[in-house]
């Protein structure tokens, strides 16, 4: 075996190593700012602030039913899960616009939360709505 592949097998150990040690040191960035993106904003909406919707979601479980449910931590970590996949080690940032961002490894992912009625929905940035239940 050369130089180079054994520097090649060394680097893909020494970074399965630090992520299985510190998985969190590779997870992306949440902005200190919301980003500015074009909610699909429906008549009847209701937009809350991030503290009301980490208020209603601290500890709880929002389910989308068979699109999945998601955990919001009061430590400020997330889990989400849909069927047998899920999806945890990152963190969560809620802002004052009711936007909240999630660290995933590949890059962060943002959704808004607003009132329809007396349901709470999520957007996502492909527009997409989902209302779900808030459970203990």
């Amino acid at each position: 075996m050369n130089f180079e592949a054994i520097m090649k097998k060394l680097a893909i150990m020494i970074t399965i190593s630090a992520f299985a040690c510190f998985p969190t040191a590779l997870l992306a960035k949440c902005p200190n700012k919301a980003p500015q993106f074009a909610w699909l904003i429906k008549g009847g909406d209701k937009r809350i602030s991030g503290d009301e919707v980490k208020n209603m979601l601290a500890d709880k479980v929002f389910s989308f039913g068979s699109a999945g449910a998601e955990n919001y931590s009061s430590d400020g970590t997330y889990f989400y899960s849909v069927g047998k996949k899920s999806f945890d080690k990152a963190k969560y940032k809620f802002y004052e616009d009711g936007s909240r961002c999630i660290n995933y490894a590949s890059k962060p992912r943002f959704d808004l939360y607003v009132m329809s009625g007396k349901k709470l929905v999520l957007v996502n940035q492909k527009n997409e709505r989902f209302s779900g239940k808030i459970k203990n």
